[in-house]
């Protein structure tokens, strides 16, 4: 008889009894077959089916292919329809936000009737959280979580009925970075995810992050930092969005208003446009820049159609 025989004889003789146990007894009762307790152990296992096909190949008598740890990633389908109309609000950068310009924007979302809003990254600044050296002075991570908890209870209260998105930009990866760099044991806990820390489940967001593009039709939406920075995208965000992307696309990121518009060689027009910000416009760490302020709105078509009317604030106008 063969070891996985005479284990099958001896389960059968045995019913119900844990195979650590059998395995003990097997050995005791015949040593001259298993040589050792995880011999008994591994015929028991097979008999019982624990191993399977799997566990055949893991004790290599069928040659495979190692099994992947490869991260499953794709975009995020916002499943926009005809007649939807989406207010698309790049860097807020809560607390450091232009209240004057972030009201102006919701004002006019409001009357043209959103029913979707997205906020497309940096809705929060989480100054505390960078990596970068950081000013004792300004606000603390703590002090920052409710003022971000009263917008988006605003935002709900302002648009009952609309969906409403949070996708992670840089700076609020830098709750999850955080956690990684100095806190790893609490990753993954819910109470530590962003949805519960800053009220996205309890005003009823959805929530895109993992550096998920969004599309949007025939649009894709981005932050913009999902590609690899470059100066490319500083002179006009646009362009460089263009030559990256190679398809219809806006994001935010640059808080620069700009557009780019190009036929490709089947004479089919790409386009793409970066919104300006929401913030303050003059930040202590960069006073001078080409910042912006702005945003989008988004007015979807047929068959995946859409049309974007890109906005700049300029002295409390909207352009």
């Amino acid at each position: 008889m063969t070891k996985r025989e005479f284990a099958q004889d001896f389960i059968k003789q045995n019913p119900g009894v844990p195979t650590s146990l059998l395995s003990r007894e097997m050995r005791r009762e015949y040593p001259d077959i298993f040589h050792s307790d995880e011999a008994a152990r591994d015929a028991i296992r097979y008999v019982k089916g624990a191993h399977g096909k799997k566990g055949r190949m893991d004790r290599g008598l069928e040659p495979r292919i190692p099994d992947s740890s490869e991260h499953v990633w794709g975009p995020y389908d916002l499943e926009a329809r005809d007649g939807d109309r989406i207010a698309l609000l790049s860097d807020i950068h809560i607390p450091y936000h232009s209240k004057s310009a972030l009201e102006l924007a919701i004002k006019e979302a409001k009357r043209r009737k959103a029913n979707i809003i997205l906020l497309n990254g940096d809705t929060m600044d989480a100054h505390e959280l960078s990596r970068f050296e950081k000013d004792p002075r300004e606000r603390s991570f703590r002090e920052e979580i409710p003022l971000v908890k009263q917008f988006l209870a605003y935002l709900r209260h302002t648009f009952p009925k609309a969906r409403i998105i949070w996708k992670d930009g840089n700076h609020d990866e830098r709750l999850y970075l955080y956690l990684r760099r100095h806190a790893p044991a609490l990753l993954g806990l819910d109470s530590f995810e962003a949805q519960s820390v800053l009220g996205l489940d309890e005003n009823g967001l959805g929530y895109v992050t993992g550096k998920r593009p969004i599309t949007c039709g025939k649009l894709n939406i981005l932050h913009g930092h999902e590609y690899p920075t470059s100066a490319l995208g500083v002179v006009n965000p646009a362009r460089g969005l263009f030559l990256r992307a190679g398809a219809c696309a806006i994001e935010g990121h640059y808080h620069q208003t700009s557009e780019h518009a190009q036929p490709n060689l089947e004479g089919k027009s790409i386009a793409c446009w970066s919104t300006g910000c929401l913030s303050e416009l003059h930040p202590p760490y960069m006073p001078l820049n080409k910042w912006n302020h702005g945003f989008a709105m988004i007015e979807m078509g047929k068959a995946g159609n859409f049309k974007v009317s890109n906005h700049k604030i300029i002295n409390g106008e909207i352009y």
